[in-house]
């Protein structure tokens, strides 16, 4: 599945490229293997998200991703998109929600505060960016440089391309059992271990905050315990708060110091 997803991104680069360099053409002339591309990058995408090493988030993201693309290819394929403003606006839309969606992930998942940032980051980063200024500029063409429809598709598919492929490196090779050493399977196998060891961790953990939160429940009074409760005693205590506030025992001191010193000079005078 690593060797499809990263052909099927080389083939989407490619066709960018191949849109780029014929931009004079009109969409319509190409739309039938565009949209044949785009949907079979769209297959592998959806195929291919589950073997990828990140977090559920992103797994499903890419699977997201997946299905987008397959559905604006089958939309170029079956002649819907006759107009050109039409395709420069789904193309555009199709790389700004990419753009963004990544970008989210990385504030979401906090990879941007990491001192030590791997060179996927570097590459999720670049290539999301690139995917938001492309998506962005699209609906302002006509009011900037008006570059062609098909170099817009190209632009986008390119970029688009880079993304798959950087999914594809990022799914781990995994060798056949027959042809794996010993050494290997023992490996393997600790791999395994650690991992049940850290499920097994946030299962108790788990099990500890339920628990917490069963004990809390149990302390609580019920609603008609509250609602029962004369509503006089507590307004009562508060206006008394208010009235009468308690004196630090501070001031007191300071106050029967202040009458004896009074009362010395009163005995003095006399």
């Amino acid at each position: 599945m690593k060797t499809f997803t990263m052909i099927a991104g080389f083939i989407l680069t490619v066709l960018g490229i191949f849109c780029i360099a014929e931009s004079g053409v009109s969409f319509l002339a190409v739309a039938f293997p565009v949209g044949i591309v785009m949907m079979l990058v769209g297959i592998v995408e959806c195929l291919a998200y589950k073997k990828v090493s990140e977090t559920e988030e992103r797994k499903h993201f890419i699977f997201i991703d997946g299905l987008t693309t397959f559905f604006i290819g089958f939309v170029s394929i079956s002649g819907c998109l006759t107009v050109d403003m039409a395709v420069v606006v789904t193309f555009a839309l199709w790389s700004l929600v990419a753009g963004i969606r990544v970008i989210g992930l990385l504030i979401e998942d906090g990879s941007y505060k990491e001192e030590e940032k791997d060179l996927n980051f570097y590459c999720m980063l670049i290539v999301s960016a690139l995917n938001m200024l492309i998506g962005i500029y699209g609906f302002f063409n006509s009011m900037a440089l008006e570059v062609t429809v098909l170099m817009m598709v190209g632009l986008c598919c390119a970029v688009q391309g880079l993304n798959v492929i950087r999914i594809g490196f990022d799914i781990p090779y995994i060798k056949p059992e027959l042809i794996k050493t010993k050494t290997e399977k023992i490996a393997d196998a600790e791999a395994e271990v650690q991992k049940a060891k850290q499920e097994m961790k946030a299962a108790i953990q788990n099990v500890r905050d339920a628990k917490e939160a069963v004990a809390a429940a149990e302390e609580e009074p019920e609603f008609h315990e509250i609602v029962s409760q004369p509503a006089a005693e507590p307004i009562a205590e508060i206006i008394n708060n208010i009235v009468e506030p308690a004196k630090p025992e501070d001031d007191e001191t300071n106050e029967d110091g202040n009458n004896d010193g009074v009362e010395t000079e009163k005995e003095t005078e006399k």
